[in-house]
């Protein structure tokens, strides 16, 4: 509860002083970074997905019903 009472009170302190230009060209800089990561991963993700939507079209598709696990509980 302490450390949640010690964010609040950094967050005031850090809303109630003043914001220069400097501070919002870095915070800028750093959704930008962020953006670009976020799209990197997007674009991983969607090789993935390529990857698995291929593989299901070779393949077919994986079958829908009781798991191994859940087969081999009901065997013992």
């Amino acid at each position: 509860m302490a450390e949640v009472k010690n964010l609040l009170l950094e967050r005031r302190k850090h809303i109630s002083s003043p914001t220069t230009i400097s501070d919002l060209k870095q915070e800028i800089n750093n959704l930008k970074k962020d953006i670009h990561h976020l799209k990197e991963k997007n674009v991983t993700i969607e090789i993935r997905l390529d990857n698995v939507e291929k593989l299901v079209k070779r393949v077919g598709p994986v079958p829908s019903g009781p798991s191994l696990a859940g087969q081999r509980n009901s065997m013992g």
